[in-house]
């Protein structure tokens, strides 16, 4: 009888490992930039914004992102590279790219959070080349739009309010 207990106790407070995997962006593919939204976080300084295609967006954000015309600003993806500021177009067809190729990382991805996009580039500006590191936090990849926000900067220096711009990128090409 003694065994027989044992048994029905192990089955049924026996343990099972449960386990989930993370979520996967699947970033690739040609982006244009066509709404940003910027908000305040913590003092509301500052009014909600949002620009839409044709306005002129600028803001704090390091370069590229610091001055662009919404529905003219394209970013390009593939499976590990990033590329920015698109400039035109090449005799072969080929997009000629400001910025990059250069790789991009997802960082602290869970099951229930897709993870933080971050990617480090150089730019040139006065002669001098200057060294970038972007984080943003990927709130929604979907089959055709991607949407990631910055984790927050501090234009008026630690002292003034934190805003938060979010991006809404809709896929236009591979």
């Amino acid at each position: 009888m003694k065994k027989l207990w044992v048994f029905i106790v192990f089955f049924l407070v026996g343990c099972e490992v449960y386990t989930t995997e993370t979520k996967t962006p699947t970033l690739s593919g040609k982006y244009v930039v066509n709404l940003i939204q910027m908000y305040p976080t913590d003092q509301d300084v500052s009014p909600n914004r949002t620009y839409y295609p044709a306005d002129t967006f600028i803001s704090e954000l390091p370069y590229p992102f610091n001055t662009l015309v919404i529905g003219d600003f394209f970013l390009h993806f593939d499976y590990s590279m990033v590329m920015m500021k698109r400039m035109g177009v090449d005799f072969g067809g080929r997009d000629i790219w400001e910025i990059g190729p250069t790789p991009y990382y997802i960082r602290n991805g869970t099951p229930f959070y897709t993870g933080d996009l971050q990617f480090t580039y150089e730019y040139q500006k006065g002669g001098n080349t200057h060294w970038v590191t972007s984080t943003f936090t990927i709130i929604d990849d979907g089959y055709e739009h991607l949407i990631i926000q910055t984790k927050g900067y501090w234009p008026n220096v630690e002292m003034g309010e934190n805003l938060h711009t979010t991006f809404t990128l809709t896929r236009v090409g591979p």
